[in-house]
């Protein structure tokens, strides 16, 4: 059962039947009990219920006085749910049955722009809104406004420029935001004149918005910048003139970083981009770090190394975000600091989520006193033990350790279900072949891997014999993520004209990428960028789907078994 807060307000019209004509005696009783009980349990939080029910009316008891609400219940629960396509398509049927002006009309767009949004479709939650009427409640128009606001700021610029030359935008009452977001990057992009001929086109129209008011006349009296402002700035920090060992990393990140502000800026509004040379000395991380403060930037990206993350932290006067592409560990306690390669517990928590699904009570877990493993290890066992699992032994090793045999004779008198080994790839290569040698796998221990048994080099470099059969985690799984790696590939050989040879400029390509996501928000000033920084979830990112979540950047992780070097997805029962 799910719950929710409270039950919609019931509308101000009348609630009419879905279809008109004439019904029995029978199926107007059995409809009108239907709608009844349909009410009572939305009214008492079953929204699951309430659905099915409704469902119930809309499948046969389309004539029935009153079904229309049954089309008003389906779409506020199926999007509640995260059913958006059936809620889209209730609530576009749930307006249909109203006038132009009525304020149910008026909800049901709002509401299939709201499922269309979260299904993924912005230009289609904008579209459903222009067409609310100029006679639609003023509240209501007032919602529908400030949601075309935001989605305007979402939109490629090829889609912003076909909404907002269309022919509904001509009579909308909410289609102020959507034209200002249009003009203001046709002014941006230099193309003043056409910025122009769009702002006093709107004013002819007499828009009704306060704030895009104020940009067309700003764009119309050449004040653009002081209501538009400039440019905001990103600044960077990367060792760019290291040593050999570090300067082709940092290159490959800046690359990354780069291809992303590119590619955003023949999108949106252009985002200025300044990057300082740390040299991998954390002494200069943190006079970087004070120069771009000094020039206030919104956001900064790196440092790369865990030192000069630290020191750059350290030396922070204001709560500016600071987005690492590479650090692997966040100073204790830091505030809007971030890092795409930071241990993330989201591994951890999904393996032992699929070990309880599959019936396994429990395991044993052998892994490096690093803070990775450390992390990933630990949110297993929390997460195993809170869902009734066992841990029959927890052995952490000193890194570097390359001699397993006490470990393994422990595991194998403790008789575990699983063996739980939270590894690094270069690990990984070290103690699977031992598992394989102590005859762990012939005593029936199964073994459970985290992210570092799922990486290129694992599969590539470690014998089938020591990972077939492994069920493990990733965040890179077959489908949509493996595409849009793939995509990020594609785009970046495509602008640099030469092979992509490290994964690691994916890594600075989403942490700009975030940085710019945070951007479209309308976020100005540090505190701001973080706060809309906290707000992303599930980002499609090139390295996985990437969400903001206490303070740390974490991916969705999926199980998968390994069988000759490729990834089988998996259930609970896999």
């Amino acid at each position: 059962m799910v719950s929710v807060a409270e039950p919609p307000a019931p509308p101000a019209e009348a609630e009419p039947g879905i279809e008109e004509g004439f019904t029995t005696p029978e199926e107007e009783t059995v409809g009108t009990g239907l709608l009844a009980r349909m009410d009572s349990v939305w009214a008492a939080g079953d929204t699951e219920e309430a659905v099915s029910i409704a469902r119930e009316v809309v499948d046969g008891y389309t004539r029935v006085a009153r079904s229309s609400r049954a089309l008003r219940v389906l779409a506020e629960g199926s999007l509640q749910l995260g059913e958006f396509e059936e809620a889209a398509e209730a609530a576009d049927r749930y307006a249909a049955l109203f006038p132009p002006g009525s304020a149910s009309r008026s909800e049901g767009l709002l509401l299939q722009s709201e499922a269309l949004q979260q299904g993924g479709d912005p230009e289609g939650a904008v579209t459903a809104l222009l067409y609310m009427s100029p006679e639609a409640p003023s509240p209501l128009q007032d919602r529908a406004r400030v949601r075309v606001d935001s989605l305007s700021r979402t939109l490629g610029p090829d889609v912003l420029e076909s909404l907002a030359t269309s022919p509904a935008v001509e009579d909308s009452p909410v289609a102020a935001p959507l034209v200002a977001e249009w003009a203001a990057v046709l002014h941006f992009r230099g193309e003043e004149a056409r910025a122009e001929e769009v702002s006093r086109m709107a004013l002819a129209r007499g828009e009704v918005d306060p704030s895009a008011d104020s940009v067309f006349r700003a764009i119309v009296e050449g004040r653009a910048d002081e209501v538009l402002g400039v440019a905001p700035l990103v600044g960077a920090i990367l060792p760019l003139e290291s040593g050999p060992s570090v300067r082709p990393f940092a290159e490959a990140v800046e690359e990354g970083i780069r291809l992303a502000m590119e590619l955003q800026s023949g999108d949106r509004r252009p985002v200025q981009f300044q990057a300082l040379d740390d040299g991998a000395v954390a002494s200069r991380a943190s006079s970087a770090l004070t120069a771009l403060e000094d020039d206030r930037v919104l956001a900064i990206l790196g440092p790369l190394l865990d030192d000069a993350l630290a020191a750059g932290v350290a030396s922070r006067t204001t709560p500016i975000p600071i987005v690492s592409p590479t650090a692997r560990s966040i100073p204790d306690g830091a505030a809007n600091v971030y890092s795409l390669a930071a241990a993330d517990p989201t591994g951890g928590r999904t393996l032992a989520r699929w070990a309880l699904d599959s019936g396994i009570r429990s395991a044993a877990l052998l892994y490096p006193r690093d803070p990775d493993a450390v992390m990933e290890a630990g949110a297993f066992s929390e997460t195993f033990r809170a869902g009734g699992g066992t841990i029959l032994l927890d052995r952490p090793f000193d890194p570097g350790t390359s001699f397993f045999r006490d470990q393994m004779r422990a595991i194998a008198a403790a008789a575990p279900e699983v063996l739980v080994l939270p590894l690094a790839p270069e690990e990984v290569e070290i103690v699977a072949p031992q598992v394989t040698f102590y005859g762990l796998d012939s005593l029936g221990i199964r073994v459970l891997g985290t992210g570092g048994w799922t990486a290129e080099e694992t599969l590539r470099d470690v014998d089938v014999r020591h990972t077939d059969g492994v069920v493990a985690v990733t965040s890179r799984p077959p489908g949509a993520v493996q595409e849009r790696y793939r995509e990020f590939v594609q785009a970046y050989e495509a602008h640099y004209q030469k092979t992509l040879r490290t994964p690691v400029a994916a890594l600075g390509y989403d942490a700009a990428r975030l940085v710019l996501r945070a951007l479209e928000s309308g976020a100005r000033t540090p505190a701001a960028v973080a706060r809309a920084l906290e707000g992303i979830r599930d980002f499609p990112g090139a390295t996985g789907d990437i969400s903001v979540v206490d303070g740390r950047i974490v991916r969705r992780s999926v199980p998968v078994r390994l069988e000759n070097r490729t990834l089988i997805l998996l259930g609970p029962d896999g």
